[in-house]
């Protein structure tokens, strides 16, 4: 009896050390959580449900697909940019849609790769999180959206999510966007692809005013903003 104790106190030590550990993996990402997060998606590729958001502007990508030499990739903030405007020595296309999610850019992956772009900057988030999507799904479909253009041999840059003013959106979804850009960081690394800070338009306090003329989207100043801190990468 007494035997049996001391083994059932050792098993339930044991998995109780376990468990705490598989907490802390999950909570701060420490090792081997970026190796767990590959092995999963290498044997579940996120599936992607039936329907596309904003159907007719897809359509028309499938329509028109020029070639460019760089593509830019999100949601409305990206679709609102003047790219080809921005830079005009340079073949770009606007692969930006209004409301997008991480995971419809994975259903309109491929109106993306038909322009054969060189380089794709990448910027999402903002809407999983108004729409309460967890982080880690989040963060699972931007690794897929990666793994999808990588494996066309496109240079991917990671951009950190640009805020909301907290006026807007509340503290709780500036909080989130806060953590979001701590995991892609650490994601761009595990991808082997550099991460671009947008610094003030990710600010932790929120987006601020002098940026956006709602509190999500952007003024003409936080689209120069944006532009200055990617120019350089793109000389």
């Amino acid at each position: 009896m007494y035997r049996r104790i001391i083994r059932y106190g050792i098993v339930s030590a044991v998995l109780t050390s376990f468990f705490s550990y598989g907490l802390l993996v999950g909570v701060y990402q420490i090792f081997p959580y970026s190796q767990i997060l590959a092995f999963k998606q290498f044997l579940m590729p996120n599936p992607v449900s039936v329907g596309r958001n904003k159907e007719y502007r897809i359509e028309l990508f499938e329509k028109f697909t020029p070639p460019a030499e760089v593509v830019f990739v999100g949601d409305s903030i990206t679709e609102g940019g003047e790219w080809a405007e921005f830079f005009p020595n340079l073949k770009v296309a606007n692969r930006g849609v209004g409301s997008d999610k991480t995971s419809d850019v994975l259903k309109r992956i491929d109106s993306i790769i038909s322009v054969t772009p060189n380089t794709a900057f990448v910027m999402l988030g903002i809407n999983d999180i108004l729409n309460e999507i967890a982080i880690d799904e989040i963060v699972y479909n931007y690794g897929s959206v990666i793994s999808s253009l990588k494996v066309k041999g496109i240079s991917v840059f990671v951009q950190s999510t640009i805020q909301c003013q907290v006026s807007r959106c509340g503290q709780k979804s500036v909080s989130k966007v806060n953590l979001l850009n701590e995991k892609l960081l650490v994601l761009a690394d595990d991808y082997d692809v550099p991460f671009v800070s947008l610094a003030d338009l990710s600010n932790t306090e929120g987006l601020d005013v002098a940026y956006t003329y709602d509190g999500i989207h952007l003024s003409a100043k936080g689209y120069m903003y944006w532009v200055k801190q990617i120019e350089l990468l793109l000389e």
